[in-house]
């Protein structure tokens, strides 16, 4: 049967099923014939359509031409292409609304780049249709287009989208923002949230830089959250929680430390005056930061105790990074986030690290509430990743929270080795120093990061900055390994030149801190070796620039390793001199540190330095409240023969004060508080306050009888005494008042009643180097021996390098010109 019978025969119907059989290969054929001929006519239509589109230009096969901004042919294909009708249609429409037509442009070209892909080449080609796309609407103008408000919020979210950054493009649409008297007032409600939201974002891409000097931008910013502000759309129902917290958190993150460029450009009126808003003469960063706290203060109304933990956490972000300060909004801010905490479920991600980081920035650490963001950790430990525990851990780190049921759990969490391998260097670097700032020991943990980045692919990968961080963070947590240790020193001394100051002040802290740790290693040498080295870049290059934290650090560790550069001490605290005349402060932490270092080694401070040290005694001891702080340069100023018996009395009179607030006065602070008293007694013959005297009795009662150690070097001296025939006592203990006495390692007496007084010197006691070709006794050994000579005791120190046989003749050249008693043989 033919089709066209088979066709009558279906109208009547009439049809068998052999008839359908019989007309099927027909049918295909014909099929196929109908769909190449509709195949040519869409063919035919795009070919037009291109040709239309691009200017009338002839079409040949190896040619690329555009069809949408954002496509060429060969990209887009048949499937998106139009008809020569809906190309007349939307030329028609581009004439009538010419910014529709501009939305629609940028729309394209963000779905091109979606749809697309991110094969490089074809990114790049579609960023050049970015580029000139911009090039066309500047050149048209914004003016001619008049884009409305949320005309303008829907080009910025297809910008970021399309993740295109133009500073052109932001340029001119600022210019045309600002240009427009109420243009921000077109913003309503989520709008509002979002376009903050997008160009943040899109600003922030192109470098801190750009965004501090791009005033256009700041004043664009503040005119929206001014606008919001008194319109009352952040109390409005528009705008809800999560509006905010994004606004807050970008914000902040483009604007960082407004608080603190605030109150700068107050102390500096000098400079000229401050760019405000038009007509307003209102400082931007006051109206910035003022709009900020309002949005926190209505984020914390919305906020319910159900609210998401990122969104408590941008907002938390976003305050601190712009650095409001205000206590009630902080309280406030704090309180829903204790609400939250303890109605939540266990809070997760990088959430708990970001609310840490937050609350250090906005100086709020609760105890209660850090002990509560810590219960969550620790649930949620098993559960993070190795990154994510990572940054949790850099976060307890920061407010200095080293609970070990919390730290301890994500730590050995993290130090199991699929974990310590997932992680990069830096990570590693960063979670020991943090570990190192909360006195975290445990060895194993500790051992399993020093394991990993020993491995050679990560050394040669390491930064001088992550070397750093190692060594401050094994320091802090007073861990010390002789393989990790003199590795890790090998490779910083080796890579010197790479260190900056910062990064070198970090490793030279660290040593500070396991000083003692390393004094018989093979690790000294290196040490050694790198101190030399910075200390001579310090005299040569000086410490213009460095902040007077890191000078007080570097001044402790150089004392506390006990290595003697004269020059470059009197530089690192002339610095801090120069510093203070310049209107800095220095801390009562920071003030101990220096203390603690030129004590230590015994530097001659400059008297302009210690004037500074009798200031803060005289102005800043009544408000000190820290009294491991007071006992500390108490005891610095005594070994110093800087201690005066008024400034002894203040110091008492503060520690007692202190403990009565519920202070406790420690072992470390009672030991250092004795030897502020011997010094007054004994050098000033200075009567001390009877409460003191009776506490530091109570304490020594309390003790362990202290015994002398019967070191090498002792059971050398005695020996080489009894072959000589010397009559002597070990261990001697000399009263200096009552209940406190110093312990003398032998002594011995003279033929007319002289009383001498050996004291056995280990390598503890003596200098790093020897810059006079020998080693020199540290300040303890010095204060100590200054005491018993002013009670009138001739002392002897043997020191610990002398030979056997040397020590032998020592002693024997020592005690006969001190005309000991006759010796036998």
């Amino acid at each position: 049967m033919s089709y066209a019978s088979f066709q009558n025969h279906a109208i009547d119907g009439s049809t068998k099923t052999s008839d359908w059989l019989d007309a099927l290969p027909e049918c295909t054929s014909l099929q196929r014939m109908l769909r190449r001929l509709v195949f040519r006519s869409r063919s035919t239509i795009y070919r037009g359509a291109v040709t239309w589109q691009s200017g009338g230009g002839p079409i040949g096969s190896k040619e690329k031409t555009v069809v949408l901004d954002g496509c060429t042919i060969d990209e887009i294909g048949f499937a998106q292409c139009r008809r020569f009708a809906s190309w007349r249609q939307a030329k028609d429409a581009a004439a009538a609304n010419p910014h529709e037509h501009l939305l629609n442009r940028f729309r394209d070209l963000c779905r091109a780049l979606t749809l697309k892909g991110k094969r490089g080449d074809v990114k790049k080609e579609i960023q050049l249709r970015w580029d000139d796309a911009t090039q066309s609407l500047l050149k048209q103008g914004l003016d001619s287009v008049d884009l409305t408000a949320p005309q303008m919020a829907k080009l910025l979210n297809y910008c970021r989208e399309g993740h295109y950054v133009s500073k052109t493009l932001t340029d001119g649409l600022l210019k045309y923002a600002l240009s427009k008297p109420d243009f921000a007032d077109g913003f309503k409600g989520k709008l509002l949230g979002a376009t903050i939201k997008c160009f943040a974002q899109l600003s922030g891409l192109y470098g801190q830089d750009a965004v501090d000097e791009d005033k256009n931008l700041e004043r664009f910013l503040v005119n929206l959250v001014d606008s919001g502000k008194r319109r009352g759309v952040f109390a409005s129902d528009s705008m809800g929680a999560r509006e905010l917290a994004n606004c807050i958190h970008t914000l902040g993150l483009v604007f960082p430390n407004k608080r603190k460029s605030l109150k700068q450009s107050d102390e500096k009126q000098a400079d000229g005056p401050k760019q405000g808003l038009p007509n307003s003469g209102i400082p931007i960063e006051e109206k910035l930061v003022e709009a900020v706290e309002e949005m926190a203060v209505e984020f914390c109304e919305k906020a319910t105790m159900s609210c998401e933990p990122q969104l408590l956490a941008k907002a938390l972000l976003g305050c601190a990074q712009i650095g409001l300060t205000d206590p009630k909004t902080v309280k406030q801010l704090t309180r829903v986030l204790q609400l939250n905490l303890a109605n939540y479920g266990i809070y997760g991600g990088y959430t708990i690290a970001h609310i840490l980081q937050a609350l250090h920035g906005l100086g709020s650490t609760s105890e209660d509430l850090i002990r509560l963001l810590g219960e969550h950790a620790k649930f949620a430990a098993p559960d993070l990743t190795p990154d994510q525990l990572c940054a949790n851990i850099r976060g307890f780190g920061r407010v200095g929270f080293g609970r070990s049921d919390v730290v301890g759990t994500l730590a050995k969490t993290l130090s199991k080795k699929h974990n310590v391998m997932e992680l990069t260097e830096g990570q590693i670097a960063s979670t020991v120093k943090a570990l190192g700032s909360v006195g975290y020991s445990s060895k194993d943990v500790l051992l399993a990061f020093g394991d990993e980045i020993l491995k050679d692919y990560r050394m040669s990968r390491t930064t001088p900055h992550q070397l750093g961080n190692i060594m401050l963070g094994y320091g802090g947590a007073g861990f010390y390994s002789s393989l990790i240790m003199a590795r890790v020193m090998g490779d910083i001394v080796e890579r010197f030149e790479e260190f900056n100051v910062e990064d070198s002040i970090n490793v030279v802290h660290g040593l500070g801190m396991v000083r003692l740790r390393m004094l018989y290693d093979k690790m000294t040498a290196s040490a050694t070796k790198f101190l030399e080295l910075f200390a001579e870049r310090i005299k040569k290059d000086g410490v213009g620039g460095v902040a007077m934290g890191d000078l007080c650090r570097l001044a402790w560790g150089y004392g506390e390793m006990g290595y003697i550069d004269k020059e470059m001490m009197d530089v690192l605290t002339g610095g801090i001199v120069e510093l203070i005349r310049e209107g800095g402060d220095i801390s009562d932490k920071d003030l101990t540190l220096v203390l603690e270092g030129c004590a230590n080694i015994m530097h001659p401070c400059s008297k302009d330095f210690m004037e500074i040290v009798r200031e803060w005694v005289r102005k800043r001891l009544s408000r000190a409240d820290d009294p491991h702080l007071v006992a500390s340069i108490l005891r610095s100023k005594a070994v110093m023969d800087d201690l005066v018996p008024w400034d002894y009395d203040q110091f008492c009179l503060r520690l007692l004060e202190l403990q009565s607030r519920g202070s406790c006065l420690n072992r470390p602070i009672m030991d250092s508080l004795e030897d502020a008293t011997m010094h007054a007694i004994v050098v000033h013959e200075h009567n001390p306050n009877k409460k003191i005297l009776a506490q530091l009795k109570d304490v020594r009662e309390s003790d362990v009888k202290e015994e002398v150690r019967f070191t090498r070097l002792l059971k050398n001296i005695v020996t080489a005494m009894k072959e000589i025939g010397v009559q002597y006592k070990v261990g001697e203990r000399i009263e200096v008042y009552p209940g406190g006495s110093i312990l003398v390692d032998v002594y011995v007496e003279g033929k007319d009643r002289t009383r001498i007084a050996v004291l056995c010197e280990t390598q503890q006691q003596y200098s790093m180097n020897d810059p006079d070709g020998e080693f020199q006794l540290m300040g303890g050994a010095i204060f100590r021996k200054r005491l018993l000579e002013k009670l009138g005791y001739q002392v002897v120190n043997a020191s610990c390098y002398l030979t056997k046989v040397g020590r032998k003749t020592f002693i024997v050249e020592s005690l006969s010109t001190l005309n000991c008693i006759t010796m036998n043989g």
